[in-house]
């Protein structure tokens, strides 16, 4: 029997209310099989991610860009730099719309930021000597192309 024809099948039994032993009798089929069909297909099951609509209108969003690049500091927080939580805040704070802090990342795409990460360096080197390594002996362990 055609895999597409089976599922439909085991489908529409099941809709009709038959528990799975009574439809793997019906169609000569172990009850694994008949509960292997009904958790990997996924008919009938809405598809939530992707489509949702935003809470924040389009006119909020030039606005929470807005209040952004006022930075951080401009509402109270220390130091300038913005964090999920931080955001997750504001939003909440003066939209009045409350996300998830896993969201937030996503939110802040969609308005054309993107995540930083601040650069690593060590507080004890002397800046003079790294510009003198920058300026010899880097370029010449460089390959020659």
């Amino acid at each position: 029997m055609d895999r597409a024809i089976l599922y439909d099948m085991v489908f529409k039994l099941r809709k009709e209310g038959l528990k799975q032993v009574k439809i793997a009798e019906l169609l000569s089929i172990s009850q694994a099989r008949v509960s292997q069909i009904l958790k990997k297909t996924v008919r009938d099951i809405p598809k939530w991610g992707g489509h949702l609509q935003s809470r924040l209108t389009p006119s909020e969003q030039k606005q929470l860009v807005a209040y952004l690049e006022m930075g951080a500091e401009a509402f109270g927080f220390e130091g300038s730099v913005w964090n999920s939580k931080r955001v997750q805040w504001l939003i909440k704070e003066k939209f009045n719309v409350s996300y998830h802090v896993h969201y937030i990342p996503c939110i802040l795409r969609k308005i054309g930021y993107s995540r930083q990460k601040p650069k690593v360096v060590d507080y004890r080197q002397d800046e003079s000597k790294v510009a003198h390594y920058l300026a010899t002996t880097l370029p010449s362990l460089k390959k020659k192309r």
